[in-house]
Parts: C-alpha cells; sequence; structure tokens
C-alpha cells in the first residue's frame, strides 16, 4: 500500500505540473497573438525600430513556447509511466 501511495502522490504532483505547463502554453499563445496584431498596426509596421523590437519579442516568446512545450511533454509521459506503473501496482497485489 505504501507503493501505491507513493505512486499517487508522485501522480498529482505531476498532474499539477502538466496543468501549470499547459496554462503557461495558453499564456504565452496569448501574448503572441498581441505581438502579432500589434505587428500589422500601420504605425508599427512603419516604424523599423518598433517593428524590430516587436520582432525580436515574438522571437523569444516562440522561444519560450518550445521550451514550455518540451517540459510539458516530458511531464506529460512521465505522467503517463506513472499511470502504467500504478496499474501494474494493483495487479501484482
Amino acid at each position: 500500500m505504501k507503493i501505491i501511495r507513493k505512486v499517487q502522490k508522485q501522480l498529482r504532483k505531476l498532474s499539477r505540473e502538466v496543468a501549470s505547463l499547459e496554462e503557461r502554453v495558453d499564456d504565452l499563445n496569448t501574448q503572441k497573438s498581441e505581438i502579432e496584431t500589434q505587428m500589422t498596426l500601420p504605425e508599427n509596421f512603419n516604424d523599423v525600430q518598433k517593428s524590430a523590437d516587436l520582432q525580436s519579442a515574438l522571437a523569444k516568446i516562440n522561444d519560450q513556447i518550445i521550451e514550455t512545450e518540451e517540459t510539458w511533454e516530458t511531464k506529460k509521459y512521465g505522467t503517463r509511466r506513472i499511470i502504467i506503473n500504478k496499474s501494474l501496482v494493483k495487479s501484482t497485489n
């Protein structure tokens, strides 16, 4: 039983981390959309410096999205492994 509790605790922790990462990706995608909208405005499109700043901000957001999604995949697959292992532990008891 102690093993099952430990596995359940790990699963809850990973599930919270996955949910947090999903929220982070949503927030980053919102920021990305806002930057893309700003890039289409004539006053920003015609201002070389503002356009460059927005392009730089967009690149940073895209990098953060990639990094967060990679972390999400790692945590999500970790959650799946725990679920599989948990079911194996239950079937052997």
